[in-house]
């Protein structure tokens, strides 16, 4: 659905202008001629409608010792200081009843 919206030849250019993203991408880099490919895509696509990257991709590599963990942990802290936002304390694990 979201991709379906974006990638339609009806957006008009330019819709996104003065809006501002970022995009982190999780793939397997042995899959060396589509890695991230969705990520890329909507990145692109975003810049050609106007909207300006925040920040530079993050990316998520499934071959990475933690997984795709490894470079998301990387990213956030840099995602939330780009959005000007104090990092939760809360770490998203679900709670004991």
């Amino acid at each position: 659905l979201f991709w379906s919206a974006l990638s339609s030849p009806d957006v008009a250019p330019g819709v996104l202008k003065g809006s501002r993203f970022c995009v982190f991408g999780m793939g397997d880099r042995s899959y060396a001629d589509s890695f991230c490919e969705a990520a890329h895509l909507i990145e692109k696509r975003m810049t050609e409608l106007g909207a300006t990257k925040a920040m530079e991709m993050g990316i998520g590599d499934d071959r990475d010792e933690d997984k795709w963990e490894t470079g998301f942990s990387k990213w956030l802290p840099e995602f939330w200081s780009c959005v000007k936002a104090a990092e939760p304390a809360d770490d998203g694990a679900p709670k004991a009843p």
